[in-house]
């Protein structure tokens, strides 16, 4: 079978004949190429970041801060368990070696984020101990003059009363 494929318009265009063999690898190769391209995605893990830890795994101590008081992440608790996540975090990663890594969490949030395919990211979802793979979302400011915009500042505005 023979397909035409048309390359141009006007004085430049033309028609090349290529061969069934030559559009399936070139469809391959474009599949290939999409699949392979890397976009930022956030990873969450299962474990509590150091924060929220109450101390359920055998040998850390709770790390969360009673009410009213301070997070200490030098503490020797916090320090230990900071190494037990870095650790969980490495084993998940371990299984997609040509990930990107920009940020790793452990504080607030447990996870972190990397330049995954869309094949690595499937991949990680199924994962035991992964609870999300997200991808990055943009998001466009649709003001910069928030308080205007609210009517905060005009007469009569919240911050004249």
């Amino acid at each position: 079978m023979l397909v035409l494929v048309i390359q141009g318009v006007g004085a430049q265009g033309g028609v090349e004949v290529v061969h069934e063999q030559d559009v399936a690898r070139l469809v391959e190769a474009a599949a290939f190429a999409q699949q392979a391209e890397r976009r930022s995605y956030i990873v969450q893990l299962d474990e509590l970041p150091v924060a929220a830890y109450t101390g359920r795994v055998p040998g850390y101590a709770a790390t969360r801060p009673a009410a009213g008081r301070k997070l200490n992440i030098r503490s020797a608790q916090a320090q230990a368990y900071i190494g037990y996540l870095n650790a969980r975090q490495s084993a998940v990663l371990a299984t997609v070696p040509a990930a990107s890594i920009k940020y790793r969490y452990k504080v607030a949030f447990n996870g972190f984020a990397a330049k995954l395919t869309d094949a690595e990211a499937a991949a990680l979802q199924r994962q035991a101990g992964v609870q999300a793979v997200t991808a990055e979302t943009v998001h466009t400011v649709a003001t910069s003059r928030t308080p205007g915009f609210l009517g905060l500042t005009g007469p009569g505005g919240l911050y004249e009363q």
